[in-house]
């Protein structure tokens, strides 16, 4: 250690370089690192040395045996019909449903709700039929129909579980203001193409008691599962045709839709616009898809103008019904 001339003895220091010669340095490491890549022959440029890739080496694929859906073909009866089938379960709709009332909404019917939090309520019509029956039920989403849920098997009875509407048409009809104008019957008239057209059968028993009402006004045709049972040919649509000409004249002349014969007639023709008496008569012997189009159905204004009616009908109507006492 080395004495200061004061003294005292000095303390180490280090002494660091400065940092433009570490740069300068690293600098010429990295050149250096760069020219060994390069070789020079003798009268030749300058060329880079490249290493060879690794070999990859390719990893034998192992077989994956799939195991074939059983949704394909189930073999458990009670499975679910799927790819447009409704759903269908063998057993008693009382396994999964609480029954609750016997009231009427387009016939007979079991009001029930499921037994599960969400304690939907559902309406449950049983139909004694054959098997064969119920391999034609499918699934129906539309406006104008009232939605099948699910159905039951069991023996030799079919059970339909449908939506719950409010009111039918015949029940609005007696109400005490029962009689509707020319715009709130056009808005009654939907849902009969879509069962001609795409389900390729007819209703079989089009009245204005399997019309019914929501409380949103929304109008729906009952009762479409058991036509997909009975199955008629597509030639009996010209009943439904007529049929719909029989609720036309239910409201504008009740007394001429009771006694009415081959051909629907007005003996009041005074009362009402020639374009619901030219509806009227062409559905006698007019194609449904064409009187879809007849100018008279753009006098509805939507079926939200039947709400009234519905509220009013549904105070008024004095129903039948039984308790479950379960």
């Amino acid at each position: 250690m080395e004495m200061s001339s004061s003294g005292q003895s000095e303390r180490p220091v280090t002494i660091f370089p400065r940092y433009a010669a570490v740069s300068e340095g690293a600098g010429q490491e990295a050149k250096g690192d760069e020219a060994s890549q390069f070789t020079k022959e003798p009268g030749k440029e300058a060329r880079k040395l490249t290493k060879p890739a690794p070999e990859r080496k390719t990893i034998p694929r192992i077989p994956v045996f799939v195991r074939p859906s059983s949704n394909i073909f189930p073999s458990n009866p009670s499975a679910i019909r799927q790819s447009g089938h409704l759903k269908t379960t063998q057993g008693s709709p009382w396994d999964a449903y609480r029954q609750l009332l016997c009231e009427d909404q387009a016939g007979p019917a079991t009001f029930a709700c499921l037994k599960n939090p969400s304690f939907a309520v559902s309406v449950v019509k049983e139909h004694r039929h054959s098997l064969s029956g119920a391999l034609s039920l499918r699934s129906v989403s539309h406006p104008n129909i009232v939605e099948i849920v699910e159905a039951f098997l069991k023996e030799d009875t079919i059970y339909l579980v449908y939506g719950v509407m409010t009111v039918s048409l015949r029940e609005i009809k007696a109400s005490p203001i029962g009689d509707l104008a020319e715009y709130e019957l056009a808005a009654v008239l939907c849902g009969l193409q879509y069962i001609h057209s795409t389900l390729k059968l007819p209703h079989g028993n089009v009245d204005s008691s399997n019309i019914l009402l929501s409380k949103k006004g929304e109008i729906k045709l009952a009762n479409i599962g058991l036509s997909m049972i009975i199955a008629g040919s597509i030639e009996e649509t010209a009943k439904d045709l007529k049929d719909v000409g029989v609720i036309l004249l239910e409201f504008m002349e009740p007394a001429s839709a009771d006694f009415h014969g081959q051909k629907l007639t007005l003996t009041n023709k005074s009362k009402w616009s020639t374009l619901i008496q030219d509806f009227l008569f062409k559905t006698n012997d007019i194609q449904l898809n064409q009187l879809r189009r007849h100018e008279f159905l753009l006098k509805s204004p939507g079926s939200c103008c039947l709400i009234p009616h519905v509220w009013i009908s549904e105070r008024s109507t004095n129903r039948r019904w039984t308790l479950f006492s379960n």
